[in-house]
């Protein structure tokens, strides 16, 4: 048999206090990180300062796969690999290999008006902001085609050339 212990029904139990206390304590954390992550994307880009594929799409918009993501019809950002079997002469020099989604996205960036934030890959999640370029021009000659194939050693299909865009 247990025993009923009247309550008073605006007492609480010690348990309640601490479990009120224990999420109040969690909201806090929670909050402070929401709060954080917000800030740095807020204040993103930062010159020489990296960011993850996920922290540049939230900023930015787009995927966290494509070289130069897409969101509204347009090119949003630039992330490119500066490898020398990909693009050596990045951020000036984009060159789009093959296939549907690169070559559109390639074509968007080319048509498209305006600065787009570039990123380049110093590690693995580790993409380094190191301005905004636009489209200064494009060439699809065989001459440049060539000299990038063999430069990198991989199907090319067009070179975007890019100037660094100063913001206001």
């Amino acid at each position: 048999m247990h025993a009923t212990v009247a309550r008073d029904p605006g007492s609480i139990c010690p348990d309640t206090l601490f479990f009120k206390w224990l999420l109040q304590a969690a909201d806090s954390r929670v909050g402070a990180q929401h709060e954080e992550h917000a800030t740095r994307h807020t204040n993103m880009p930062i010159r020489g300062q990296q960011y993850t594929r996920e922290e540049i799409a939230a900023a930015h918009g787009g995927s966290i796969i494509e070289y130069l993501p897409r969101a509204g019809g347009r090119v949003v950002c630039a992330c490119l690999r500066s490898d020398p079997d990909y693009n050596p002469e990045a951020p000036r020099v984009i060159l789009p290999g093959r296939g549907r989604d690169i070559e559109e996205s390639a074509a968007m960036l080319v048509d498209q008006h305006g600065p787009i934030p570039v990123y380049l890959k110093r590690a693995t999640n580790a993409w380094e902001y190191v301005g905004d370029y636009e489209v200064e021009s494009s060439s699809r000659l065989p001459a440049d085609i060539k000299r990038y194939e063999e430069q990198t050693g991989r199907a090319v299909t067009r070179a975007i050339f890019m100037r660094e865009a100063h913001r206001p």
